[in-house]
């Protein structure tokens, strides 16, 4: 399958923005169809720079030559953070199958992943952006991380509203819910390597 073409991109950027903008009407320029629901996954791809720059950000460079040594397993280490990219990025469309069948919505399903797949985009770039900004001016970038993980969370949010049809309160259950599995699962590399 082909990346999807520049027209096709901007509409998929242009329908999740207006939903961030709480305009259910983006939902018009999204592709929901089958083919549009498994295009939609190439947002990670397109993310992977975004998070590779965020992880170049945030981590430290080596003190000494000791430090830089100890690097060795650097292919282990982009092994087990692609893998587990891959998987921040499939839990929640398989969780969301389940959940949008016990909220009657699963006629819904495939526009709200395809809508929540093209959003993630944005939260990564808020995400890039204030590490940018807090190693700028704070010299920490990890200094304005919560404001940048409620944004993440606002867009997750308004997507579950707009693109399932749903009340604030149960989108913010949606909400929550995607959250706590994707820190528990965030959670997981640390506890195998101690």
């Amino acid at each position: 399958m082909s990346l999807p073409s520049k027209a096709e991109l901007e509409g998929s950027l242009k329908g999740a923005f207006q939903l961030l903008l709480q305009k259910p009407e983006g939902m018009e320029l999204l592709d929901v169809s089958e083919r549009g629901y498994w295009r939609s996954f190439y947002a990670a791809l397109y993310g992977l720079p975004l998070l590779m720059l965020a992880a170049f950000i945030v981590s430290p460079g080596p003190e000494t030559q000791e430090a830089a040594a100890e690097g060795g397993n650097l292919l282990f280490n982009l092994i087990g953070f692609l893998l587990f990219y891959v998987i921040n990025w499939l839990y929640w469309p398989l969780a969301a199958i389940y959940v949008t069948r016990n909220l009657g919505r699963f006629d819904r399903y495939a526009g709200y992943i395809v809508a929540y797949n093209w959003a993630q985009l944005f939260a990564l770039l808020a995400q890039v952006t204030a590490f940018m900004i807090g190693a700028m001016i704070f010299g920490d970038a990890e200094a304005l991380l919560f404001p940048a993980g409620l944004l993440a969370l606002a867009i997750n949010w308004s997507v579950a509203r707009h693109a399932l049809g749903i009340a604030a309160l149960p989108a913010v259950v949606l909400t929550a819910l995607d959250f706590f599995i994707g820190a528990g699962l965030n959670m997981f590399p640390a506890l195998i390597t101690g």
